[in-house]
């Protein structure tokens, strides 16, 4: 396995150890002051007005369901990443999430999740179909971005499934190359 896969791999694992434990002094009320921070230090997310959650919330308070109107709330003003979806041309989505969370002085949050022969052929099985289609792709969403105040979580998966040996491997040197940004050859 390449260097950069023992890195990832280590740091998922300290990630993991790190969160998963518990500390001592941590009360309630620390832990809701964090919270108001977000999980990136001091940055404070953009939550989407139109969010499909939003968009329920809209539907039941017309219908009356108030009681399920607001519970569906307390989710849907909590921030969550957007999934520009990998068959078309990302740069609008992200456009209109960094322009929207610019005026509101907040971080867009964005999951990349576009890469070659992602998931292992499981529920979110595909990506761009090959390097070529995943570079043009992923270098969309690089220019859409621009400048923008932003959150990307790359690929998710895509070194797990490297690790777990999920990946075929004559795909591996190929999505190192492609996480990395290095062309091949």
């Amino acid at each position: 396995m390449s260097r950069l896969i023992h890195t990832f791999a280590a740091l998922a694992v300290f990630g993991l150890a790190v969160g998963c434990s518990s500390a001592s002094d941590v009360d309630e009320a620390s832990v809701a002051g964090a919270r108001s921070k977000g999980p990136a230090g001091d940055m404070t997310f953009w939550v989407d007005p139109a969010s499909p959650a939003a968009e329920q919330i809209q539907l039941w308070e017309r219908e009356g369901r108030t009681q399920d109107a607001a519970l569906l709330r307390r989710i849907a003003e909590e921030p969550a990443a957007l999934w520009p979806a990998g068959e078309i041309d990302p740069g609008p989505v992200v456009r209109a999430a960094t322009s929207a969370a610019r005026q509101e002085g907040r971080t867009a949050l964005f999951v990349a999740y576009d890469i070659p022969h992602r998931d292992c052929g499981q529920h979110s099985a595909g990506g761009a179909a090959d390097a070529d289609a995943y570079r043009a792709w992923i270098g969309k969403f690089a220019e859409a971005l621009g400048s923008a105040k932003a959150l990307v979580v790359l690929e998710p998966d895509a070194v797990a499934h490297t690790v777990d040996g999920c990946t075929p491997g004559e795909y591996q040197d190929e999505r190192e190359q492609l996480l990395s940004g290095r062309s091949s050859g």
